[in-house]
């Protein structure tokens, strides 16, 4: 555990801070950028009974675009413990800090709008391990779709819900 802790205060150095300028975070998606797949990653916080267990946090995220995942095991003496840090790139990686209000703000709302105002289909697609917070990240995001979906309803123009 301290092996990670020395790697992420040498390599990876300050972290940015949890809280990144929406402006910032909203930069890509809403750049008109032509990519069809955007792949985001939102790491979730290692908890309590996982520490209680003896668990330790292997993942370290890195300028809000990688995550570094630091591989714990032992040499083929049995004896002695390696840890190999191997980084993989994303288009956003969200840390265990940020909030729903953050990832929806940088990455669904402006699919959202887009959808809305074109007509055309978009996806948020959940991904990964039991446990790893889907279904808490899909649950907070529709929640924020469907307020700003209604929000943007103009009645008297027409606009009607069936």
């Amino acid at each position: 555990n301290q092996a990670i802790w020395n790697y992420r205060a040498d390599v990876l150095g300050p972290l940015q801070p949890p809280d990144l300028a929406e402006a910032e975070l909203a930069g890509d998606a809403a750049s008109g950028s032509s990519a069809s797949v955007r792949v985001c990653i939102r790491r979730r916080p290692i908890f309590s009974h996982e520490v209680r267990a003896g668990e330790f946090d292997v993942l370290s995220c890195s300028a809000g675009r990688s995550i570094v995942v630091h591989d714990c095991r032992l040499r083929p003496d049995c004896r002695n413990l390696i840890i190999n840090h191997t980084t993989f790139e994303f288009d956003r990686v969200f840390d265990e800090a940020m909030s729903s209000d953050t990832v929806y703000a940088a990455e669904v709302a402006p699919l959202v709008r887009q959808a809305a105002a074109t007509s055309t289909p978009g996806t948020v697609l959940m991904y990964g391990q039991t446990g790893s917070g889907k279904t808490f990240t899909m649950f907070a995001l529709q929640q924020r779709v469907a307020a700003d979906l209604f929000a943007a309803l103009d009645v008297a123009a027409g606009d009607a819900v069936s």
